[in-house]
């Protein structure tokens, strides 16, 4: 039985627009990650090539800033597993 969670943070237009192309290839978004690790452990790293863009600079403030605000959504009980969100998308979209 399936007992792992992973929480992620995303923009909302990503979320949406993933989604609506996963729904066309009759994937759950729960399907989708599962798929993309098996990838990463089969690859042993990224299954794609990772690169910052020319242009683009990193800012570890910002970063650590946007994973705390992760942490304390978390503590607050402001996200929701996986699991659930495939359930709650299933049954607002009425699929199967």
């Amino acid at each position: 039985m399936k007992k792992a969670v992973v929480h992620v943070r995303m923009e909302p237009n990503l979320k949406e627009d993933a989604e609506k192309v996963l729904d066309r290839l009759g994937i759950s978004t729960s399907a989708a990650v599962t798929l993309f690790l098996k990838e990463v452990v089969a690859y042993r790293g990224i299954p794609f090539e990772v690169r910052i863009p020319d242009g683009v600079d990193l800012d570890e403030k910002s970063l650590n800033e946007e994973v705390e605000k992760g942490r304390k959504e978390h503590r607050e009980g402001k996200t929701q597993s996986l699991d659930d969100f495939d359930k709650e998308f299933k049954k607002k979209n009425n699929i199967k």
